[in-house]
C-alpha cells in the first residue's frame, strides 16, 4: 500500500507520524485510504501527496461517535480536522 510513495518518502511519513507503526493495516490504514478515495474523492497520485503532506490522516478515526451526534471534537483523531 505505497500509493506511489518512494521508499524515502515512506520513511519521511514514518518520521512525521511514527504512530503509523502501531496502526492496523486492515482496520486503520486501508480504511483511511478508502476514506480519502471514496468520501473525499482524492484519487491516483494525489492520495500519496496527501499522505506526504498530512500523514496523520492515516491514523484518523473513520467510525466515531459523530454519527450519533456525540462528537465534541476533543479526540483530535477524526476527519473533522481534515
Amino acid at each position: 500500500m505505497s500509493k506511489g510513495l518512494t521508499e524515502s518518502e515512506i520513511k519521511q511519513v514514518v518520521v512525521k507520524f511514527p504512530e503509523i507503526l502501531a496502526c492496523s493495516v486492515e482496520s486503520r490504514l486501508t480504511a483511511n485510504v478508502n476514506e480519502l478515495q471514496d468520501k473525499w474523492f482524492i484519487q491516483g497520485p494525489a492520495v500519496g501527496g496527501v499522505i506526504k503532506r498530512r500523514p496523520e490522516v492515516l491514523g484518523y478515526n473513520v467510525d466515531c461517535n459523530l454519527s450519533q451526534g456525540a462528537c465534541v471534537g476533543e479526540c483530535n483523531r477524526c476527519w473533522a480536522r481534515f
